[in-house]
């Protein structure tokens, strides 16, 4: 909901909340007429804003939370999570670089 500007300063992302109310109002069209109406877009808005919010931060914070959960898979495969990892040298892949 927060996003930082073209000026790089953080205010609220309107576009995406206006973009989610505009979807809203656009999926009310397939309700039929006695179901529509400014409920359902605020209703439909708000949900697709929740669900876009809870996604990155699910985005955001799965690496550390998939770290602490399969620990022991990591260790297993020797796999330093916090040291930045390398592409091997040509001479020690298998392939024949000659």
């Amino acid at each position: 909901m927060i996003c930082k500007s073209d000026k790089g300063r953080w205010e609220p992302n309107y576009s995406d909340v206006a973009g989610n109310f505009v979807a809203g109002e656009i999926s009310n069209a397939y309700y039929p007429a006695a179901n529509r109406g400014l409920e359902l877009t605020v209703q439909n808005a708000l949900t697709v804003t929740a669900e876009g919010t809870l996604g990155a931060v699910f985005n955001e914070f799965w690496p550390d939370i998939s770290h602490r959960i399969f620990k022991k898979k990591f260790k297993k495969l020797d796999f330093d999570y916090d040291k930045p990892q390398t592409a091997p040298s040509p001479d020690q892949t298998n392939g024949n670089n000659k």
